[in-house]
Order: structure tokens, then sequence, then C-alpha cells
């Protein structure tokens, strides 16, 4: 409403926000009695026709079923594509202030390439000549190589696979003579097998604290086939680990 005097005979002027339509007239006028002339002015909202689904698609209402009532301005619907059919826009559509709806979406079938192979590792699916948008991919690794990353990749609707996972390597301890705390409990190297742990594992080597004349365990951790081994660790040599194995540093009072 647009007020500028308030006096006998003049007038004010009605109009709408964005997204609604004035009934009735768009004016009233101040009588001699105090009152105003024709006060029904009302005003409603925009419609919107049916909104028609995008081809090979549907359309679903907020509401479960479909409306009874019209569609007005700020009204929101969803669209979804048939299965194995990438939906290209939003999937979303609104009723607008000029009573149409955004645009629609496309259905449309799209294709990805080949999968991509996974060094040390393999895939878990049947083979197929064609990969669709929306079909998934399973991958292994080789034994003692760890997964890291999610297993499964999918066609993506631009054509392109989600980031394929990655198989992280095992680590060879460099160390002959020690011995070490790997999975709870203190072995001798020569119990590991193959001197192999496995990717983010973690093991303890045993250094001497020289001042309090102990054993203290200093904890590593294996990183796709790379691991530190503490500074302070000193491999023993033959005779002290084979005659003298009991100065080590793992078989002294620990710090």
């Amino acid at each position: 409403m647009h007020v500028t005097d308030l006096t006998f005979g003049k007038q004010v002027y009605y109009s709408c926000n964005a997204g609604y339509i004035l009934r009735g007239l768009n004016h009233s006028t101040c009588l001699h009695d105090g009152t105003w002339s024709d006060q029904h002015q009302l005003c409603e909202p925009v419609q919107c026709p049916f909104p028609s689904p995008p081809e090979n698609g549907t359309v679903r209402f907020q509401t479960t079923g479909q409306p009874t009532t019209a569609f007005v301005f700020g009204d929101m619907i969803y669209y979804e594509c048939k299965q194995g059919l990438a939906l290209i826009g939003n999937e979303t559509g609104f009723c607008l202030t000029n009573g149409k709806w955004t645009n629609a979406p496309q259905c449309k079938e799209v294709k990805c390439g080949m999968p991509p192979k996974l060094v040390n590792g393999f895939m878990v699916f049947t083979l197929k000549r064609r990969y669709n948008y929306g079909d998934n991919i399973d991958y292994g690794c080789v034994e003692n190589y760890i997964l890291d990353g999610s297993k499964t990749i999918t066609c993506e609707k631009t054509g392109i696979w989600t980031e394929k996972p990655k198989c992280r390597a095992p680590c060879i301890l460099p160390v002959k003579r020690a011995r070490i705390f790997y999975n709870g409990r203190k072995i001798w190297m020569n119990e590991l097998p193959h001197r192999r742990i496995l990717h983010t594992e973690r093991v303890s080597f045993y250094c001497k604290d020289m001042e309090r004349n102990c054993g203290l365990p200093v904890l590593t951790q294996c990183i796709d086939s790379k691991i530190e081994i503490p500074a302070c660790f000193q491999e023993p040599s033959s005779f002290t680990y084979n005659i003298m194995f009991r100065s080590l540093p793992s078989e002294i009072k620990q710090c």
C-alpha cells in the first residue's frame, strides 16, 4: 500500500509482493465518513501449471501422492530419472513469480570407459562390454597389500569413474638382529615371517637409555613400503645377539 495523504478524497494504492497477484481494485478512496472504499483487496500467490516430467523421467512431489490443489509460487518439486539414466541439471524445480517452472533437467544415457586397473590389485566384477551411469566396480589387493580408500568406484553422470583406491605395500624391516614389540608381544626378528609388516602396522624397536641404563621401546610405523628405524636403535653384532642377548635393550630393565 502506498500512502501520501489521508484526508477526504485522497486515494491509496495497493500492490503485492513478487510472486503474488492483486485481486480487486488497486486503490481505495477516503470517504466523507472517514472510511475507505472497496476494502476487499487480496494478494493471491501466482499459480503454475502441472509440471511436465523430463523425457524418461518422473516428477516427485513434496507431499505423498499427487497434489489436489494448484501449484503456487514457491512450491518445489523433485525430478527423477529411470534407472540407468543420469539426471543432467537440477534435481529440484520451483514455481517462479512469472507462473512458470524453472528449467527441467534431462535424463540421458551416460557411459564410462573400462574401469582403471589397480597396481598390485584386481577388480571383482563380471566383464562387461559397456558401463553405464550408476554401475559399480569393486577392487581388492593381492596378498600382503592393504586397500587404501573405498573398495567401490562408481560411473558418474560426467562419464568418469570415481577415484579408485590404492594398494599400499608392506614394509620389509631392514634389520636382521633385534627383538621387537609387534602385535602386542615381544618377538625375535626370526619369528617375524620375511621380516614383513603391513601398511599402517606399528612396531617398537628397543633403544638403551645410557643415563638411566634401561631399555626404552620406540614406536615406528609402516607407510606404503617405507618405515623409519628409530635413530637411537643400534643393531647388535651377531655375537651379542646370539650369545650376550641378555644385555640387549629389550632384555634389560625397562625405563
